[in-house]
């Protein structure tokens, strides 16, 4: 968190992570004309360092083909050879964030080191994922794995999830 003030020679003194003291306009090099410009500056240049909140991909619901599945937060238990299908949303501070539509693959691992990939399609910010669990094991899908393809302009918290199929 960056707060700053100004000065009656219209200069911005910052304070926080980083504590400077900005005499000019670093684009022009001209003394800052007004108050007013002093300030424009200011924000400009404590919103481009201070982090912004990452879209969250969130579960919303979570069901299966299995009638005897076990739902808890955060995980599921199945029988071999079902399904479990999630409701997802793309959240932003809170809220469905709609500006995010596309399609991604999500790794899915197990402890012992196998893999599959769901393909998890968004609309609007809202999408469903089904994936089959033909062999028993734990399956954890984690935030680290959503975003380890993903560039940092795109990366997604998540707070992760795991599947338990038994035989």
């Amino acid at each position: 968190m960056y707060t700053y003030t100004i000065d009656a020679q219209n200069q911005i003194h910052i304070s926080g992570a980083v504590e400077a003291v900005i005499p000019k306009d670093p684009g022009t090099g001209d003394f800052f004309a007004d108050a007013a410009s002093a300030q424009s500056f200011a924000e400009d240049w404590i919103a481009a360092r201070t982090p912004q909140p990452r879209p969250a991909l969130v579960v919303t619901s979570v069901s299966s083909d299995d009638s005897s599945a076990q739902v808890e937060e955060g995980e599921i238990t199945i029988l071999q050879g079902h399904s479990v299908t999630a409701g997802v949303e793309i959240q932003l501070s809170g809220a469905l964030y709609t500006n995010f539509s596309g399609t991604f693959r999500m790794p899915v691992r197990t402890k012992d080191g196998r893999e599959m990939f769901a393909l998890v399609s968004i609309s609007a910010g809202t999408g469903q994922v089904t994936i089959p669990f033909d062999s028993s094991g734990h399956y954890e899908i984690t935030e680290a794995g959503i975003n380890e393809r993903l560039p940092a302009s795109q990366q997604l918290s998540f707070e992760g999830f795991s599947v338990y199929v038994v035989v």
